[in-house]
């Protein structure tokens, strides 16, 4: 396609019989808007240019592909068209101009020629369009397919950026609650510490799990190591995932019944967020038993 561009622009500069097939040539006004509309809109959710937290899905791929599907079809344009001209127009051209002058059949020659090359570049078109045509239709069926639930399409997505922890974490979260086994989700969530050890998200789920496997040790573990990921060199929170592991944290030491400690992190938690109904509700089931100790 791109060499079909390059041969076009030489084919402006030339003379004569050239000049007649100008329509050969994409103007770089067509070039640069088609362009624009494949790059500018997808370079802010590249990663190229800055993280921005999340894969490149369908929905930052809309207007970009405007622009590809231009490109694809003055690609199409720019090539039939050369094609056309350097097998048929363009040779017949120039051979029946000079043969018009000694024979009076040139003219003939000439139609002749140029229809069996139109006739050509059309077939050729309607060739690429049902290939390309074909190929997307396919392709659009197989995402389709990965789209029936979000086990698949995470899975999908996995294959195409295997490094990326936070897919990790959302299929683990997504096997979770379509089989209801969190043993099966860890391994995905094990994973994704094992990319990136500062994942404060995979530590929270894994100390959920652990909670719920009543292994409380590894979850409390889990779940400081959560809160020091989660915080920036600032004192500032990065997620909100330190107000849950403050939870779960106080719910282990009401477990455990340790009533000082609980009401220590539920508070922590509240007065991040205190729209925590159960939250609140275990708050006060701790404070009222350390309030009884005392007494």
């Amino acid at each position: 396609m791109f060499s079909g561009w390059g041969t076009a622009l030489q084919v402006k500069k030339r003379k004569s019989s050239w000049n007649s097939h100008r329509n050969v040539v994409v103007s770089s006004q067509q070039v640069a808007m088609s362009s624009a509309l494949l790059l500018w809109p997808f370079l802010p959710a590249s990663n190229l240019l800055f993280y921005v937290g999340f894969a490149v899905a369908e929905r930052v791929l809309y207007i970009p592909s405007m622009g590809f599907c231009i490109l694809l079809s003055l690609g199409f344009h720019v090539l039939s068209n050369y094609i056309l001209i350097s097998s048929g127009i363009l040779n017949g051209y120039e051979k029946t101009e000079t043969q018009a002058k000694k024979a009076s059949t040139a003219d003939s020659t000439k139609e002749q020629n140029t229809q069996n090359a139109r006739r050509s570049s059309v077939q050729m078109r309607l060739v690429f369009t049902l290939v390309f045509t074909l190929l997307f239709f396919a392709r659009t069926m197989q995402r389709d397919m990965e789209w029936t639930s979000a086990v698949k399409l995470f899975a999908a997505d996995i294959k195409a950026n295997p490094q990326n922890p936070e897919l990790n974490v959302r299929l683990g979260h997504a096997v979770y609650a379509q089989s209801g086994n969190i043993s099966d989700a860890e391994v995905f969530w094990e994973r994704a510490v094992q990319i990136d050890e500062s994942f404060a998200q995979a530590y929270y789920y894994l100390a959920y799990s652990k909670l719920i496997d009543n292994e409380y040790e590894k979850s409390e573990k889990l779940c400081h190591k959560a809160i020091k990921w989660d915080w920036d060199d600032k004192k500032k929170m990065r997620t909100q995932f330190s107000v849950d592991c403050y939870s779960i944290i106080g719910t282990i030491k009401h477990r455990q019944k340790d009533w000082a400690s609980c009401v220590h992190w539920l508070k922590l938690s509240l007065d991040m967020n205190p729209n925590q109904k159960r939250v609140s509700k275990l708050y006060q089931t701790c404070l009222t038993f350390q309030k009884s100790l005392k007494v």
